[in-house]
């Protein structure tokens, strides 16, 4: 039977919480099982579905912000407060990137959901529609 990534992120959570042990001894018991059971190479799977539980445990979501250009400190607490209204009752982990190819406009994604209003994606639909 296959162990899956979410199941050794859930025993590896619920070891952290126990606080029995500490968090380094948690780690080096992980990689020693993955290294008996020829799994290492699915420890960044594993990293990130830890991630993942622990953040949909403890109600936070992820969200990645992309413009074309640097926001200012203002311009980033203005898409804050748009994003919190857009994810009501979770606790928001904002990320903030450029990528110049967006050419204007922004981009707020979660892992299930993105809301597109840059310009690049604008210049796609007339694309396609032409």
């Amino acid at each position: 039977m296959r162990i899956s990534e979410r199941q050794l992120a859930e025993a590896v959570a619920e070891l952290l919480q126990e606080k029995k042990e500490t968090k380094e001894l948690v780690f080096q018991n992980l990689i020693a099982f993955l290294r008996r059971k020829r799994l290492l190479r699915r420890t960044g799977k594993i990293v990130e579905s830890l991630e993942k539980y622990l953040n949909e445990k403890e109600g936070r979501l992820p969200v990645i912000v992309t413009t074309a250009t640097a926001l200012s400190s203002a311009e980033q607490n203005k898409v804050e407060k748009e994003a919190r209204m857009l994810f009501p009752g979770k606790k928001l982990m904002l990320t903030f990137r450029e990528k110049a190819a967006l050419l204007g406009g922004i981009r707020i994604e979660t892992e299930n959901t993105r809301y597109d209003a840059t310009l690049s994606r604008s210049l796609e639909k007339l694309a396609q529609t032409l």
